[in-house]
């Protein structure tokens, strides 16, 4: 959803956390997601609980963006198969977690990089291990929609923020953009 002003994104640079980002009052406007930032983001990355991936622009050493990635269990009562996909219950995932842009720049396009960047990163990590599957869960309903055109598809009826992609499809993706 980029607006008319949207960023150059090519002068950001997505990479692991670099340091405990210390107060970010309403990084991103959401106080869960802001309060994990602030006190658990770094320590997560470095204890090996999850990846933070941060995006900065160049020559900054703020944090303008982020998101995690880290492998769940996920349980769903008598789970349909997806996109030709049959799923156990429970099954393992590579979950985003904290997809967040900073207020400031929000709907710039940064968000869509930031979701390209994991989305490669799954594909790189399933040629070294197996999971079916990559989750998230949309911080809004609006965004359900969104991330239902970049393949993303509602799996839990009693929570319908929660979507995934099986991994096979963003395999065939990718090997369909060479």
């Amino acid at each position: 959803m980029a607006d008319e002003a949207a960023l150059d994104l090519s002068k950001f640079k997505i990479e692991p956390i670099r340091a405990k980002p210390g107060r970010l009052t309403q990084f991103c406007g959401y106080p869960e997601i802001d309060h994990w930032i602030e006190r658990e983001a770094y320590n997560q990355h470095c204890k090996g609980f999850r990846r933070v991936y941060c995006a900065y622009e160049e020559g900054s050493e703020q944090l303008v963006a982020l998101y995690s990635l880290l492998m769940e269990v996920v349980t769903v009562r008598r789970p349909k198969p997806i996109a030709g996909v049959r799923l156990t219950d429970p099954f393992p995932a590579l979950g985003i977690g904290y997809l967040a842009v900073s207020t400031s720049i929000q709907r710039k396009g940064l968000g869509s990089l930031m979701l390209a960047d994991a989305l490669t990163r799954a594909v790189a990590l399933a040629d070294v291990v197996a999971f079916p599957a990559v989750k998230l869960r949309a911080a809004e309903p609006w965004l359900v929609e969104y991330y239902g055109q970049r393949s993303f598809l509602q799996y839990d009826s009693t929570d319908e923020q929660r979507m995934l992609v099986p991994t096979r499809t963003l395999i065939e993706a990718a090997r369909d953009a060479v």
